[in-house]
């Protein structure tokens, strides 16, 4: 199998009131981004790095990965995803989708992700709900343990992945619910994510996130 990796770097991290885009804020000077990118890169099965972001940042990124493939972004995350699968190699077989804004991806999940597709047509990490939940407007509670939280990379067999993005014709939070809107018949996997691969979003993840890059 041949594997791919998009990487999407095209947000402008608004709610962390930073002056760059949060994938490009640094810790222990080296930007978020890089911390996905290395981790690809230390994967064997993994065939090509795509990064799609935003166009300031391209030159940037060619200069400093020369060998990966560096694409411009779109105006929403759901074209983001469809400009990164059109990039993707013509011998390409499954696609690993991630968000830059995550950068602490393990091997593991990676290989896990991988392993999975070749058996289905779609992987993607969960991790529990702990929190109590509530409707505020119907202030009606909701069970905990019907809901999860999804995280990235989230695993496709290109062709299905691709052939649902030509398809859709409304906008989606992630790349699973675009192909959940457009195959009746997907075979898909859910896999243990990990509380430590968080979205940054707020100073206090980026702090936390510092925290887990440090961990011994």
């Amino acid at each position: 199998m041949n594997n791919s990796a998009i990487i999407l770097a095209n947000g402008d991290g608004i709610r962390l009131k930073s002056d760059i885009p949060k994938q490009f804020t640094k810790i222990n000077n080296k930007m978020l981004i890089e911390y996905s990118i290395n981790e690809f890169l230390k994967n064997k099965m993994i065939n090509e790095i795509i990064i799609v972001t935003k166009i300031d940042w391209i030159e940037k990124l060619r200069i400093k990965y020369p060998n990966l493939k560096i694409v411009k972004g779109g105006k929403t995350r759901t074209e983001s995803s469809y400009l990164g699968l059109l990039s993707c190699g013509e011998h390409i077989e499954n696609v690993l989708i991630h968000d830059a804004a995550r950068p602490i991806i393990k091997q593991d999940l990676i290989s896990r992700c991988i392993e999975n597709l070749k058996k289905y047509d779609a992987v993607v990490p969960l991790v529990p709900c702990n929190d109590s939940i509530i409707n505020y407007v119907d202030i009606d509670y909701i069970n905990r343990d019907e809901i999860k939280f999804i995280q990235t990379p989230q695993g496709f067999k290109l062709n299905k992945i691709l052939n649902a993005y030509k398809s859709l014709n409304k906008l989606c939070t992630d790349d699973f619910s675009v192909i959940l809107n457009v195959e009746k018949k997907l075979k898909y996997k859910f896999i243990n994510g990990s509380y430590k691969n968080i979205k940054i979003t707020n100073s206090n993840d980026l702090s936390l996130a510092k925290f887990y890059i440090n961990e011994k």
